[in-house]
């Protein structure tokens, strides 16, 4: 909160929230021989370096006091008990709730896919609401489902729930060879799901954490005549639950409420949230450089929020890459610079070539001597 008394959008995700405490039996994972085995990493990027130099400008902008005064309190948390599997789900609906809203407000203000709404589900704990994934099976179990109510119903996150008996993220991070099966059920069960959304967004909700998830995976012909899913890989980042009531507050602190929320915006941007392959997957910290066609000259955007800053002009062509007077090798160019080379001349500084608007520039008025 500043000293006016404003909220922003960024003080609506970092408020503080009880402990929970668990006192669930260890019970077994559901399973399924035929879930995907993706191969895990650490989400390095997905930290609070990068969420705030990219969505930084979203979460401290302020919010209208008619979605302060709706903003509900973590209150109603005081005196939950995860006692079994129904648990996790009165967190999810905490998840919805307090989230999901505040996505869609940042979606309106950035303008993000005018005309469509967010519709987004939760498995109720007493069974009288289930979660349901457009074009997928009405038995599919799910716990929390966000999509667009466009044409296609694109699904953007996708959510599971278990208790901290039943699963902790760092049982899934441990080397393989120490790794137990009982530790992959609930990332392969994910993957399931989120290959049935087609969103490579998903995340597990514990009393303990909320472990942001990034799957991909390459499809095509292996050779029995159907395409299919394959190499299938996650990069997973665990959130802990009451990190925000470490000291220092405010930007410093990543919470589970941040996390839900920075996956839903990682998943509005276009082309960034289908399944791909790996190596298809453009990094959450990835920029590019560009030039703005106006004043402001060379700028870096981030790849998924579209943020622009400005940049320092891209170093030369080296000397190798000349070849002779009069002629420039662009693609040479280009590459150094990190450009396609179809890019290059919709990205050139009319100011640093000889022509403006297609006419030729009269170079006699210049001095001689300084050319």
């Amino acid at each position: 909160m500043d000293p006016q008394g404003t909220i922003t959008l960024r003080d609506a995700l970092v408020r503080h929230k009880p402990f929970i405490p668990c006192t669930a039996r260890d019970t077994k994972n559901t399973k399924h021989g035929a879930w995907p085995t993706p191969s895990i990493r650490v989400w390095s990027e997905f930290s609070l370096q990068t969420l705030n130099d990219s969505y930084g400008h979203v979460l401290d902008a302020v919010l209208p006091q008619h979605l302060v005064d709706a903003l509900i309190s973590p209150a109603m948390l005081n005196g939950i008990t995860v006692q079994n599997d129904d648990g996790p789900q009165r967190l999810i609906g905490w998840d919805d709730a307090t989230v999901v809203p505040l996505v869609k407000w940042a979606k309106q203000y950035l303008g993000l896919h005018a005309g469509h709404a967010l519709y987004h589900q939760f498995t109720h704990a007493d069974g009288t609401v289930i979660a349901r994934l457009p074009h997928a099976p009405r038995k599919l179990n799910i716990d929390h489902a966000i999509h667009l109510r466009n044409v296609e119903h694109d699904a953007l996150v996708v959510g599971l729930g278990r208790t901290s008996r039943k699963w902790k993220s760092v049982s899934a991070m441990r080397a393989s060879a120490s790794r137990t099966m009982e530790a992959l059920w609930p990332l392969r069960q994910l993957a399931n799901l989120c290959r049935l959304a087609e969103t490579r967004y998903g995340y597990i909700q514990t009393d303990e954490e909320l472990v942001a998830c990034c799957f991909s995976a390459t499809y095509g012909d292996q050779g029995t005549g159907e395409k299919e899913w394959t190499d299938w890989t996650v990069a997973i980042m665990p959130v802990p639950w009451n990190t925000e009531l470490s000291s220092g507050g405010g930007p410093h602190v990543l919470t589970t409420e941040l996390a839900l929320w920075w996956l839903c915006m990682l998943a509005l941007s276009d082309g960034h949230r289908e399944l791909v392959a790996n190596e298809l997957v453009v990094p959450i910290d990835a920029w590019e450089t560009m030039h703005s066609g106006d004043e402001r000259g060379w700028i870096r955007r981030h790849r998924y929020s579209l943020f622009e800053k400005l940049a320092n002009v891209p170093p030369p062509p080296p000397s190798n890459a000349y070849t002779a007077p009069g002629t420039v090798n662009a693609a040479a160019f280009t590459g150094d610079a990190g450009f396609d080379e179809e890019e290059w001349f919709s990205l050139l500084d009319p100011a640093t070539v000889g022509f403006v608007n297609g006419k030729d520039l009269d170079l006699s008025v210049l001095d001689n001597t300084n050319v």
